[in-house]
């Protein structure tokens, strides 16, 4: 499987209605290399102690100025599981390497999440809700011992989710998942790894049968929220608030902690005025109370009307 390089994944994501495909779609050899290490865990600084090479050499490759040789080639080859031909065709092994994939890093490496536009988020978001039913409903499909080895289906009818895909996401998203077996042991993993979910809905249905997916449960990683804030995209907040079922008071009291970590995040308040917007409440002994909120109301109010003078006063 090819990738996409860098700017044709812009183009894919632009809102610019104007915006011009680029003719070259596929990636350069060191773009291939870096997006292919970052896939199995491995920074780009490991290949100085992999190769004994200098820092030096190693801007040289990035920067195309130093052809990499064919010994060194066929090491990565073999290090990604494709082949030598592979590799200079820049054809992925789908083992590890998916098209979404390239989207979820390309996103997640931002500088900034105000780059992230609208379809950025949605596309991610969108994703995240489908890893999260997938790892739920994994436990009434099939479910491979490893790999390439898979159990024979069983007799009853049963949901058949992609485990490929599925992989993919575990690879490349932060997804976290509760679980709780008949002994009563209730289990919480962070970042589950697709070995661990393989081995988590095989007990499942041991223990659970056509029950197992009432008794686990998945959740994406915190950092998405802070991700979704931190954008300061007003028109994607409000249609996650619209079609999904966000704990607005828990958004909320994620602004306060990213207020205070930065004050030159969101300076207008807006993010938090459309929390507000939509019934949010400020949490205050665990529970949500009414006249810290109003307080809240009205500092901003005071807020918003100050940059209004001094607006005024600067024409």
């Amino acid at each position: 499987m090819q990738l996409a390089n860098k700017k044709y994944i812009e183009y894919l994501f632009s809102d610019d209605p104007n915006a011009v495909e680029p003719a070259d779609k596929d990636l350069s050899l060191w773009e291939y290399i870096t997006t292919a290490l970052g896939a199995i865990g491995i920074r780009k600084e490991y290949l100085i102690d992999l190769f004994d090479i200098t820092p030096v050499t190693l801007h040289h490759w990035e920067k195309g100025d130093r052809q990499i040789s064919q010994d060194k080639l066929v090491v990565l080859a073999n290090l990604f599981g494709v082949t030598i031909d592979q590799l200079i065709k820049r054809d992925l092994n789908d083992d590890y390497m998916h098209e979404d994939f390239m989207g979820f890093i390309e996103m997640q490496n931002k500088k900034s999440p105000k780059e992230l536009s609208y379809s950025n988020l949605d596309y991610l978001f969108m994703h995240l809700a489908e890893a999260e039913a997938s790892i739920e409903y994994f436990t009434l499909g099939f479910i491979p011992s490893n790999h390439n080895d898979w159990e024979s289906e069983p007799e009853d009818e049963r949901y058949h989710i992609d485990s490929t895909m599925l992989e993919y996401f575990c690879k490349s998203l932060d997804l976290d998942a509760k679980y709780d077996l008949k002994s009563g042991e209730k289990i919480t993993i962070e970042s589950i790894s697709f070995d661990e979910l393989c081995s988590v809905s095989k007990q499942l249905t041991i223990d659970w049968g056509k029950e197992a997916p009432r008794h686990i449960h998945s959740h994406y990683s915190k950092k998405y929220d802070e991700l979704l804030l931190l954008s300061e995209n007003h028109e994607f907040l409000e249609h996650l608030i619209n079609y999904w079922k966000l704990d607005l008071n828990y958004y909320l009291m994620l602004w306060f902690n990213l207020k205070e970590k930065d004050n030159n995040f969101d300076k207008e308040n807006a993010m938090a005025k459309i929390l507000l917007s939509h019934d949010a409440q400020v949490i205050f002994d665990n529970k949500p109370n009414k006249e810290i909120t109003n307080e809240l109301l009205i500092k901003l109010i005071k807020e918003d009307a100050k940059r209004y003078t001094d607006s005024r006063k600067e024409e």
